[in-house]
């Protein structure tokens, strides 16, 4: 369900305002978690534990402008045994055709 975000009654407003100035205001962050009982779990009940890691990886980085023409680089890493270069070939093409696109009035910037 979409909902306006009220910035002005909104408890992070300061950080909003702060960080909404900066021209790259994201931040990311990699971290380690204890795997061991679900793997135990996995290799017991003879299921793959690598499934989770076939889901495809996707980056996006920072928009530029040459000669007028913007570009952002798309970062693409998938499992081979699931996807070839046709299929993320496909997304590509897709993911061009929407950004071509007319946005939608989706009601975020009413």
């Amino acid at each position: 369900m979409k909902k306006r975000l009220d910035v002005e009654n909104w408890e992070r407003k300061e950080h909003y305002k702060f960080f909404t100035k900066f021209e790259e205001p994201f931040w990311g962050v990699t971290t380690e978690i204890d795997c061991g009982m679900a793997y135990e779990y996995c290799k017991a009940n003879g299921y793959s534990f690598t499934l989770p890691d076939s889901c495809p990886k996707i980056t996006f980085g920072k928009m530029t402008d040459e000669h007028g023409v913007k570009t952002m680089p798309v970062s693409i890493h998938v499992h081979h045994a699931l996807v070839d270069g046709y299929h993320v070939g496909q997304f590509v093409e897709k993911y061009q055709r929407l950004m071509n696109e007319k946005p939608a009035n989706n009601g975020l910037n009413q």
